[in-house]
């Protein structure tokens, strides 16, 4: 799993958030330039690697599984910004961290 996607999660969604956009879409859209950035340079590349490129149960699977990390994400966003009152940007630090390692064990089993 390359590190390059939470950086650029972390970015976009400060860069979201500065230009006014609400949380709750921020995180939807930085979530989603992430996964685009990971699946692309890590779970395709896996996948094709042993011989799953075609596999539509593999890609509904790492589809599922990232409609629950989004959620966890957003639950876990929401509980230090909206109750702990943390400042956005700790907390998507810890919400991009979240998803890295949540993620990064489901793409164990890409392999």
């Amino acid at each position: 799993m390359t590190v390059a996607a939470p950086l650029i999660d972390i970015v976009i969604f400060m860069l979201a958030t500065g230009q006014g956009m609400l949380l709750s879409e921020a995180q939807l859209v930085s979530f989603g330039v992430a996964y685009l950035v990971n699946y692309f340079l890590t779970a395709r590349p896996a996948a094709v690697a042993a011989g799953r490129g075609g596999d539509l149960r593999l890609h509904v699977h790492l589809l599922i599984v990232s409609l629950v990390v989004l959620f966890l994400r957003g639950g876990l966003l929401g509980l230090l910004v909206n109750v702990w009152h943390w400042p956005t940007q700790v907390a998507i630090v810890f919400a991009a961290l979240q998803r890295y390692l949540v993620q990064g064990l489901t793409l164990g089993s890409v392999k």
